[in-house]
């Protein structure tokens, strides 16, 4: 079993850490690897996305951050052309199990097509957060702050 955790571990190239040592961002699918570390929680990289990784990020964190839910998305096999793929609907139309889009506050009064996205909750604990690293290393960071308090 040691070997396969020291597999795993090696996959990992850490790029930096963050919030006091407490944040590592990483390129790829990072999150177990770096958890086996003893990290709480990690930035991961996607080309020019950042993925906010922790056990649990808060909707509260994502609105201290000055973020508002502005619409949802929804998956639609229609859109496409036919192919299938996610849709924007409004908050008030948004069926339980819609993703979340947030945007900035100013981005709240303009139509579904023109708000400009800041982060997209994927799963508990698991947010994206478009190109904006140092977003996504406040939202883990204020999550492992809550977790230890």
């Amino acid at each position: 079993m040691g070997e396969k955790i020291n597999n795993l571990k090696a996959r990992v190239t850490i790029d930096r850490v963050e919030a006091g040592g407490k944040v590592p961002i990483a390129e790829g699918d990072v999150a177990l690897p770096l958890a086996i570390q003893g990290y709480k929680g990690c930035v991961a990289k996607a080309g020019e996305m950042r993925f906010a990784q922790s056990a649990n990020i808060e909707d509260s964190s994502l609105g201290s951050q000055g973020l508002v839910q502005g619409f949802a998305e929804v998956f639609s096999p229609k859109a496409n052309d036919g192919k299938g793929g996610f849709v924007r609907v409004s908050m008030e139309d948004a069926p339980a199990n819609a993703r979340v889009v947030w945007v900035a506050e100013g981005e709240s009064g303009k139509s579904l097509d023109e708000m400009a996205p800041s982060a997209k909750r994927i799963a508990p604990g698991y947010v994206l957060t478009y190109k904006n690293e140092d977003l996504a290393v406040q939202l883990v960071a204020d999550a492992i702050e809550k977790m230890e308090a």
